[in-house]
């Protein structure tokens, strides 16, 4: 079996028709993909190159030394989503880490080496700035690709923008990414609105600061905290953590986790953030916080309050409007939770 065309484009195109029927590459054209993973590496066809490494299953030299870099920071990796998410908190063999890889790039091969390529500039990020990672406890691999792919193409599930990257392109948008800068490039320039910043930093699993010690102060006011059927107790955690703990922020990352979307989650931060800071004024706290219904509730008050009657745009009940707007001011998403909140419990 042999690709057919004349150029490298061609040669992908064949290759990828292949795949895409069989499910697999067979082992009589392993040849074929390894002379074409050579012609793309010297034309520098990214997206060529990429591809071919991951059917190839190329692991490069020093991912596990990339991982370590990431792991000494008392930081986590996590591969996969929802139910099928990993957790990579101690250093893997280098035959662990694989399998990891392995796994979790099964259902989109590209995966393998995007994995890697990500890792590997996290690495080097974290080395360089290590301030950039304040308030992230957990790299969540496929939520920052997701990311990478939505800078890209707008759509987080079109990966191919993504990897026609150069290196350098796909280094410096992840370093913008975690430094809060914006993607540049005329053609996928996008505005800097407060849902993108929500999604930005919900993906990269950022938290603001005093975070844990607000949630700490909560529990030990209630019995808990519910995220829409997902509860965190407040016993035993405060008996035996304290705020400062990584085993304590292990947790609470454990249960925001759970909140498949980006933006939503950080929706749910800031309610928390609010709550924490009004904790002293409320008379009437509840055995169990039900954060969903403060944060539909100022949801309501906002679209009364701003005549909104409808959407064209809903993310779990909440309107896009909601997610575009800013926390602070009259207007602004922490104002009408803290309205929520006076009515609920005042």
């Amino acid at each position: 079996m042999e690709l057919t065309g004349s150029s490298t484009s061609e040669k992908w195109n064949c290759l990828n028709a292949i795949y895409k029927e069989m499910g697999s590459i067979p082992d009589s054209l392993i040849p074929e993909v390894q002379g074409l993973y050579k012609l793309a590496s010297a034309e520098k066809c990214w997206h060529v190159i990429r591809h071919c490494s991951s059917l190839l299953h190329k692991v490069h030299p020093s991912i596990c030394e990339s991982a370590l870099h990431i792991l000494v920071t008392q930081r986590q990796i996590s591969f996969g989503e929802g139910k099928d998410e990993e957790t990579i908190s101690q250093p893997p063999s280098p035959a662990e880490f694989l399998d990891f890889i392995l796994r979790h790039s099964n259902k989109r091969n590209i995966l393998f080496s995007i994995y890697q390529e990500v890792l590997n500039y996290l690495s080097q990020i974290i080395q360089k700035n290590p301030s950039l990672f304040k308030g992230i406890l957990r790299i969540r691999l496929d939520l920052l690709v997701k990311l990478i792919a939505k800078e890209t193409s707008g759509d987080e599930n079109k990966f191919e923008k993504m990897c026609e990257l150069r290196p350098i392109d796909f280094y410096q948008l992840i370093y913008r990414l975690f430094s809060g800068g914006v993607t540049s490039g005329s053609e996928n320039e996008l505005e800097l609105t407060w849902e993108r910043i929500r999604y930005i930093d919900g993906s990269l699993n950022r938290l603001p600061k005093n975070f844990h010690h607000n949630l700490y102060s909560l529990l030990n006011s209630t019995s808990g905290l519910d995220l829409d059927g997902n509860m965190i107790r407040s016993f035993p955690l405060i008996d035996e953590m304290t705020a400062g703990e990584p085993q304590f922020a292990i947790n609470i990352s454990n249960w925001l986790d759970k909140i498949p979307q980006p933006q939503l989650r950080q929706l749910y931060v800031e309610t928390i953030m609010i709550l924490g800071s009004l904790q002293k004024m409320i008379k009437n706290f509840p055995d169990v916080i039900e954060l969903q219904a403060i944060l539909y509730q100022a949801h309501e008050i906002f679209m009364h309050d701003c005549a909104v009657y409808d959407s064209s745009k809903y993310l779990c009940g909440i309107s896009q409007e909601f997610y575009l707007t800013p926390p602070t001011g009259q207007y602004g998403t922490l104002n009408y939770l803290a309205q929520a909140i006076a009515q609920l419990y005042y």
